[in-house]
């Protein structure tokens, strides 16, 4: 069976820098607060081509730039609202869990296909 994707840490920054990209030129037009569920999707592509435990570290990884570029004060890790750090941390879990659902189904396809 042939890998659709090589590991290499450029794919995984690329998939991740495109989100991040695109957040930046979407926040003009939408609220920030409901921003924070678009960090899901590069959890849950990286999860089909990489992995759960590499999916496990970029929903890590969104959780912070999240923090960074999303949450007030922006620019800055620090979270002055109680409400937002209950929101990422919430965020930051369902991305942990998906990436690993995504994982484990994807290598249990995989896995199928070999037999």
């Amino acid at each position: 069976m042939q890998d659709r994707s090589p590991l290499t840490r450029q794919n995984l920054l690329a998939t991740h820098g495109r989100t991040i990209h695109w957040v930046i030129c979407v926040r003009c037009s939408v609220a920030t607060e409901h921003l924070l569920l678009v960090y899901l999707l590069p959890t849950i592509f990286i999860a089909i081509y990489f992995g759960s435990t590499v999916a496990v570290l970029t929903s890590l990884a969104s959780g912070l730039a999240a923090a960074y570029f999303l949450l007030p004060p922006q620019f800055s890790f620090y979270v002055a609202d109680s409400l937002h750090i209950a929101e990422l941390g919430f965020t930051t879990l369902l991305a942990v869990i998906a990436g690993k659902v995504v994982g484990v189904i994807h290598q249990d396809v995989r896995v199928g296909r070999d037999d």
